[in-house]
C-alpha cells in the first residue's frame, strides 16, 4: 500500500532534524543551544516543505497554461494553413469595403455620375445622366441650344437623358462633361474645367457628326454607336487608336443614316 503524501513530507523533515542534531552534537554545542536550534530547524523545515510544495504546484499550473496556449496557437496556424480560401475571402471583403468607402468619398461634389450596386462588391459601375432643358431641344422658340436664356428655364420643363454605364469614374466624368459641353456650350456646368476637353476626340466627333445640336434623337443615335466602344472615353487627348476606332464608328453611322 502506498503511503499518503503527508507521511512522505514528515519523513523528510525528521531526516533533516536528525542530520542537524548530529551536526550540532559533533560541534560541541550545549544541550540548550541544541534544543533551541532543533526547534528553529523544525519550524523552518515545515515552512520550507510547504513553500516547496506551493512552488511545485505553481510550476505545474504554469506549465499547463503554457501548453494550452501553445495548443491554441498551433490550432490557429493549422486553420490558417488549411483554409487559404477563407483568408482570401476576408482580404477581398476588407478591400471591397475600403473601395466602397473610397468610391463614396470620390463621388462627393460630382455632377451627373451615380454609383450603381453590383453583384460583386469589388466591382464598381457608374451611371451617367444629363439634364437637358426644353429650350435646348428641337422645335422650340430658340434655334441655339446654348442660349443663356434657355439655361434659366424651370427645372421641371427639362428632360433627364441616360447616357449609359461605365466601369471607371474618370470615363464617367468624361462622358458627362462632353455631353454638357455639347448641349450647353460655354454655359455647361462641367465637373472639370471646360478647357480640359478642347482636344477631346469624343467632343470633336460629336460636333462633326451630329448635324443638329437641338435634335436629341440624332444625338442619341450617334451616342449609342459610341457606347459600343466605350473604351474610347478613357482618352481625353487625340491618339491614333481612338482616331481609327472613331472612323469605324462614323462609317457605321453613315450606313445607318443611308
Amino acid at each position: 500500500r502506498s503511503r499518503p503524501h503527508h507521511h512522505t513530507h514528515s519523513l523528510g523533515s525528521v531526516g533533516r532534524l536528525v542530520s542537524f542534531f548530529f551536526s550540532a552534537t559533533m560541534s560541541g554545542a550545549s544541550s540548550e543551544e541544541t534544543l533551541t536550534c532543533l526547534a528553529a530547524a523544525a519550524s523552518t523545515g515545515g515552512a520550507g516543505g510547504e513553500s516547496e510544495g506551493a512552488q511545485r504546484r505553481a510550476a505545474a499550473a504554469a506549465a499547463t497554461a503554457n501548453a494550452a496556449n501553445a495548443a491554441t496557437m498551433n490550432a490557429t496556424a493549422e486553420d490558417d494553413a488549411n483554409n487559404p480560401a477563407n483568408n482570401a475571402m476576408n482580404s477581398a471583403a476588407n478591400s471591397a469595403a475600403d473601395n466602397a468607402t473610397n468610391s463614396a468619398a470620390d463621388l462627393k461634389g460630382i455632377r451627373g455620375v451615380y454609383q450603381m450596386r453590383t453583384a460583386k462588391k469589388d466591382v464598381s459601375r457608374y451611371q451617367v445622366r444629363v439634364w437637358i432643358k426644353r429650350g435646348q431641344l428641337k422645335n422650340t422658340k430658340s434655334d441655339k441650344p446654348w442660349d443663356e436664356g434657355n439655361t434659366k428655364t424651370k427645372r421641371n420643363s427639362g428632360k433627364r437623358v441616360h447616357l449609359g454605364c461605365f466601369g471607371s469614374l474618370a470615363s464617367s466624368i468624361h462622358a458627362f462633361d462632353v455631353a454638357e459641353v455639347f448641349f450647353k456650350g460655354k454655359y455647361a456646368a462641367t465637373n472639370k474645367p471646360a478647357t480640359t476637353y478642347d482636344d477631346s476626340p469624343i467632343l470633336r466627333f460629336l460636333l462633326d457628326v451630329v448635324d443638329d445640336r437641338t435634335d436629341l434623337e440624332e444625338f442619341m443615335t450617334v451616342w449609342k454607336h459610341l457606347m459600343q466602344y466605350r473604351w474610347v472615353f478613357d482618352f481625353t487627348r487625340p491618339c491614333s487608336s481612338v482616331a481609327d476606332q472613331l472612323q469605324v464608328v462614323k462609317t457605321k453611322i453613315d450606313m445607318y443614316k443611308a
